[in-house]
């Protein structure tokens, strides 16, 4: 199952400054544009003196092209001037820089003002936010950013969005406390709360066999990936003998649900894996038939696949590394 974020009201753009990880919606029949923010709230260190600085992500799994977007900031940082802050579109690798040191080269070491809680709008009146140097400067006005935000329009906002900041010079720190993104899109598709996808392939497992057996699922429903659940039913004498993976074609992506680790000597699974799963690792559980509720921890996180976009085929493999028991893949699903 892949699971993405839920889309809920609320009052104004710079109201987002004080809210977590929500979305608003509205919508302009007259112009068939709609208005969509998402946010976060990583309260996330900025590392002194460090070009690669701290980066957070929001996924976006609704659809529509954009024509506008516009980026709420909320940095808590001593010395602003020492900033450097760049917004990437993941799935096309556009990327700009919102803030680049601002009061450089007017100045040696850039604006020695503290803290933004601001919004970069292309059309902002506020002016250029590289001219701005106030001690906790605010919106409104909005400010204009370092490069033009438009250079996403016309893309997709189902993407991961990774907002990076870093700090480059020595003496002062900082942190991203919240930031938005508001859209303005065309052809608007919501985002829905989890999407399924099954196959019940009935292959048999051959014994002792390094190659195993693969059965895929062709995903065609773009979306970011937020959260992926896996579920298995498999029948099988020693289920000690199980490799399992899955693997996201499109990217390479593969991530191991059982490993040979798993030495357990009882039979049968039908279960759910999921990184927040409350019955513990996998492969820790040993005995027959085991089934969910609960859901169990796979061997390495399904969180490998979060940002990705969950078109794609989707390959299960399954692998028995051991003599004498033999078994079958019933069904599973993502």
């Amino acid at each position: 199952m892949f699971y993405k974020s839920s889309v809920i009201p609320s009052r104004t753009v710079r109201n987002l400054l004080l809210l977590a990880a929500i979305a608003i919606v509205s919508t302009t029949s007259a112009h068939a544009q709609t208005t969509v923010s998402f946010c976060a709230t990583p309260d996330l260190s900025i590392p002194d003196n460090d070009p690669a600085g701290i980066s957070s992500t929001i996924i976006v799994s609704a659809g529509g092209t954009i024509t506008d977007v516009n980026v709420a900031l909320e940095i808590m940082h001593s010395y602003v001037g020492d900033l450097i802050v760049t917004l990437e579109h993941v799935s096309s690798g556009a990327t700009i820089t919102l803030i680049d040191r601002p009061g450089i080269p007017g100045s040696t070491f850039g604006c020695d003002q503290s803290n933004y809680a601001i919004i970069l709008d292309d059309a902002g009146t506020g002016g250029a936010i590289e001219d701005m140097c106030a001690d906790n400067l605010t919106s409104p006005p909005n400010y204009t950013p370092h490069e033009p935000l438009s250079t996403f329009d016309g893309l997709d906002i189902s993407s991961a969005w990774v907002l990076t900041v870093s700090d480059n010079a020595v003496g002062d720190t900082g942190t991203i406390e919240h930031w938005c993104l508001t859209f303005r899109v065309t052809d608007y598709v919501p985002q829905t709360e989890a999407s399924s996808y099954c196959s019940t392939p009935v292959l048999t497992i051959p014994d002792n066999d390094p190659t195993g057996i693969t059965d895929t699922i062709a995903v065609t429903e773009h979306g970011a990936i937020a959260d992926v659940n896996v579920a298995l039913d498999i029948t099988h004498t020693w289920v000690g003998d199980l490799v399992v993976s899955l693997q996201h074609v499109n990217s390479g992506t593969t991530v191991t649900l059982i490993s040979e680790g798993y030495n357990c000597q009882r039979d049968n699974l039908d279960i759910i894996l999921d990184d927040e799963g409350t019955g513990g690792p996998i492969e820790s559980m040993c005995v027959d038939d085991l089934t969910s509720p609960p859901n169990y921890i796979p061997n390495s996180p399904l969180s490998a696949f979060d940002g990705l976009d969950m078109a794609s085929d989707w390959i299960l493999m399954v692998r028995d590394h051991g003599a004498l028991d033999v078994g079958v893949l019933q069904s599973w699903c993502i």
